[in-house]
């Protein structure tokens, strides 16, 4: 069942979670592809290196804001994306990554409350793993949990978070996933009460991004930000966001 469906965890019980979701994680990142980018090459979104890949999904996103009126600051998210560009350069091996492991997307057996499989895999990408930090906090409501961390690191994997590099890279999944929260809402036709506020907290995290990463303003995140969308019904984002 969905984890959403088991309601609040035990501490316990969701470090366990935690760890399992981690190490799925860090097995699914020894697959590694030819190129970076979506697997799709006829969508035009891949590219030889990660910073030329990841410009042009972000380049798409604004794009789309733009066919759909869609206001986001386009000169300040390009300026991000070239000031840390060697950031980017960093990531030389193109990891399959699925990008929306947020929990509505993880299912576990609700007797023993194990992880034991995941869905939406239809927007994952050859890239970065770190990016995989963000799918899963996607309003940037937390840090990684500890008990996450420790799961990918039982099976090798080094996601290298806290590194100059990667805080910066972090930052720029940060503003994409923004970018994605708030340029679908158009196309998708959400409504509900929700709404309002998930619009809020993915615009407050896009400039919170942006300025961290201009070295404006010191990195926040957002523990309160509104959970009460629904996860199933007519007004509902789709679980595959």
């Amino acid at each position: 069942m969905p984890l959403p469906e088991l309601g609040p965890l035990p501490t316990d019980v969701d470090a366990a979670v935690q760890r399992e979701l981690g190490a799925y994680m860090g097995r699914l990142h020894t697959v590694q592809g030819e190129h970076f980018g979506y697997p799709n090459l006829a969508a035009g979104l891949h590219g030889a290196s990660w910073p030329e890949a990841f410009g042009r999904m972000i380049d798409a996103l604004l794009e789309d804001a733009h066919r759909w009126g869609t206001p986001l600051p386009s000169d300040q998210v390009r300026s991000a994306l070239a000031r840390h560009h060697d950031a980017l350069a960093e990531v030389t091996t193109p990891s399959l990554v699925h990008t929306d492991l947020w929990p509505a997307n993880l299912f576990v057996d609700p007797v023993t409350r194990s992880l034991t499989g995941v869905i939406d895999p239809e927007r994952s990408v050859w890239g970065d793993p770190l990016l995989e930090l963000v799918g899963a906090d996607q309003l940037w409501r937390a840090e990684p949990p500890d008990a996450l961390l420790d799961g990918y690191a039982s099976q090798g994997g080094d996601l290298r978070a806290g590194s100059p590099g990667g805080r910066a890279r972090l930052l720029l999944y940060r503003v994409w996933m923004s970018l994605v929260l708030l340029v679908e809402i158009a196309p998708r036709g959400y409504t509900g009460d929700w709404l309002d506020g998930h619009r809020a907290s993915a615009a407050a995290n896009l400039r919170t991004a942006l300025h961290t990463l201009a070295g404006r303003s010191a990195a926040v995140v957002h523990p309160d930000a509104p959970q009460n969308h629904p996860l199933s019904g007519p007004d509902a984002p789709p679980h595959g966001r």
